[in-house]
């Protein structure tokens, strides 16, 4: 007789015990989850706009009605310092590139909302086993209320001399003999950071429609004019260039002339269809650190703007431009600081055969020119002043070379995406979206061969240099430009008080005042002042900002171009120097010092969450800007 196989019975499980098991699986999810909150990873949500447009506050999405360009504008000030409403709404934003004001109506594209800041994920083991490298995103503990959570760019690091200068980082090594001799050496972003950080100016997919039925010529122009085969097409919905039939050994330009169409401009187009008068395709004017996101029209609710919205908006608009164009605060309508610091992007095709393709940045009147062998692929780097090559390049040995080369897949016949930068002093160059490496280097030796009184902006009566300062050239044959675009670096603005963010260089024009005390009382006068008495301060003071802009021998010889500030800020041990990209408006380490090491959180590591749209899809995240930080 076979015995019967044992059996395992299983005690029903009580009530009681059930939820006790439930309650014991929440209690361990919700320790494992403080735990990764304290010391893996922790969620933030941005409040304002000091890091625009690398991280977004409070904010607006707007596509341009003119040109199509999306871009987002800051809307910090409709909250208070604890989120609650504040009672100012903005109404209207600046378009980055065609500079159209632009009404910000919700009732009429619920995409017009005001969004939340970007939510990132922030690394709290980043440092642990490591220390913040320069150009890390870091959130911090604020040094006068621990309560604050800041995020900003770290630019200094400990025992360092960290020096703002001309819109750039300088750094010597605190107590360094080595740097004793050398002095300040420039801080220089890498490539990843570069494109993080440049801004745009120009971009030729976006045609703005009304502008090129006025009349505006476009801002490409052949150079020499009349005497270039490159032809350049603009209509109201698109923009190409192509050259054909240049002769062997001989190279035909095309440059960039940067224009600002101001409001009263765009004022006079949509009431009569036509500018105020007639633009030459060479006008041009300086490019300065005009930035779109604090470009804003804001104005107190008061009940009085939900039912007319429209017309009390482009009342707004008329009103700042008969006070002189000035929107939140005086001058940000088009930045008052000359930038130097410049990119730009080609998409092209070349013909088969052609010989060469080139492109010039111009900074001060010097030249950099990338040339390339489209036979072979070799690039090469010169840097030219009065047409003369100079010794500008470093290699390892800080001797200095005339030449920089590099390795390059782009060949005649083929299509191809370049970009060009030159910033912080170094020459960096993309391929298909791949960085080259120089040899020696791309870095410049600039205090070798360019004196500080030398930098500024420069143009001659055969040449306009800084006037168009982005040129592409073909040696030998012809191509087809299917996109172009222009950057600029961000710019960091010297000064000592978030006073005088916008104002240093304005008050020592109109005071001829020196000292920083003084300057700190007079940028408080100017904040106080009406617009009219401003204007009338600056026509005092011989100080036309439109006529600077659009003269560079002028603007280098007036005291905005004669009196830059420049300020220093010693780090001891343990201290870092943070600064926002939003430098206009940022609230940094410029206003209290420093950030010691005993209050960071963690490096931001990516926007995991930037904002849902309200159309055409609800609550669907905008996926463009779901990116690491960089």
């Amino acid at each position: 007789m076979t015995e019967a196989a044992p059996t395992t019975v299983i005690a029903p499980t009580s009530e009681l015990q059930v939820v006790r098991e439930t309650i014991e699986s929440l209690a361990v999810a919700f320790i494992l989850a403080l735990l990764f909150k304290a010391f893996i990873a922790e969620a933030f949500v941005i409040p304002t706009g000091s890091m625009a447009p690398t991280l977004m506050g409070a904010h607006k999405d707007i596509r341009c009605e003119e040109c199509g360009c999306q871009y987002q504008c800051g809307a910090s000030n409709e909250f208070t310092d604890v989120g609650a409403k504040s009672g100012s709404t903005v109404v209207a934003t600046t378009c980055p590139l065609c500079r159209k004001p632009q009404v910000a109506d919700p009732s009429r594209s619920s995409n017009n909302s005001t969004f939340s800041g970007d939510r990132i994920l922030v690394s709290k083991l980043a440092y642990v086993f490591s220390k913040p490298r320069r150009w890390d995103v870091i959130v911090f503990k604020h040094i006068e209320e621990a309560r604050l959570n800041y995020i900003k760019r770290c630019v200094g690091r400990p025992n360092e001399t960290i020096r703002i200068r001309e819109g750039d980082i300088f750094v010597q090594k605190n107590g360094s003999e080595e740097n004793a001799v050398s002095g300040f050496e420039i801080a220089r972003k890498p490539p990843h950071v570069v494109n993080a950080m440049l801004q745009k100016l120009y971009d030729s997919k976006y045609v703005p429609k009304s502008l090129v039925k006025a009349g505006m010529p476009s801002a490409w122009q052949p150079f020499p004019a009349g005497e270039s085969t490159w032809n350049v097409n603009q209509s109201e919905t698109n923009w190409s260039a192509a050259i054909t039939g240049v002769p062997s050994g001989t190279t035909h330009w095309m440059r960039y002339y940067h224009r600002v169409v101001n409001p009263l401009a765009w004022e006079s187009i949509e009431t009569t269809s036509a500018l105020p008068a007639p633009i030459p395709p060479q006008s041009s004017r300086l490019i300065t650190d005009f930035t779109a996101y604090n470009a804003s029209y804001a104005i107190d609710q008061a009940g009085r703007i939900d039912e007319n919205f429209r017309s009390v908006a482009e009342g707004i608009i008329r009103n700042s431009n008969a006070r002189g164009g000035a929107l939140n605060r005086p001058f940000e309508n088009d930045g008052i600081h000359w930038t130097g610091d410049l990119a730009t992007e080609v998409d092209f095709k070349t013909e088969k055969d052609t010989q060469s393709f080139l492109l010039s940045l111009v900074e001060a009147g010097v030249e950099h020119e990338v040339r390339v062998d489209l036979k072979t692929g070799k690039a090469t780097a010169k840097v030219l002043i009065d047409g003369m090559p100079v010794d500008a390049f470093q290699d390892g040995n800080k001797t200095l070379a005339s030449i920089a080369t590099a390795e390059t897949s782009i060949r005649s016949g083929g299509r191809h995406r370049i970009r060009f930068a030159n910033v912080d002093d170094t020459l960096t160059l993309w391929v298909d979206g791949k960085n080259v490496q120089w040899t020696p280097s791309g870095n410049l030796m600039t205090a070798e061969y360019l004196p500080i009184a030398m930098r500024t902006p420069k143009t001659k009566p055969n040449n306009p240099l800084d006037a168009a300062p982005i040129a592409i050239g073909i040696e030998g044959g012809g191509a087809e430009v299917f996109r172009i675009q222009a950057f600029r670096d961000i710019y960091y603005i010297a000064s000592i008080s978030r006073d005088l963010f916008d104002y240093a260089e304005v008050i020592r024009a109109l005071r001829n005042s020196t000292t920083p005390n003084n300057n700190e009382r007079y940028a408080r006068e100017i904040h106080n002042m009406s617009l009219d008495e401003l204007s009338r301060k600056m026509s005092q003071a011989g100080l036309n900002r439109n006529a600077l802009l659009t003269n560079a021998a002028l603007w280098a010889n007036s005291e905005m171009g004669q009196s830059r500030q420049t300020v220093e800020f010693a780090m001891q041990k343990d201290w870092y120097f943070p600064m926002g990209d939003n430098s206009s408006a940022s609230s940094d380490a410029r206003s209290w010092g420093h950030a010691p090491e005993k209050l960071l959180i963690g490096r931001a590591v990516m926007v995991f969450w930037p904002h849902y749209w309200n159309a055409p899809v609800p609550f669907l995240p905008n996926v463009q800007r779901m990116s690491l930080i960089r």
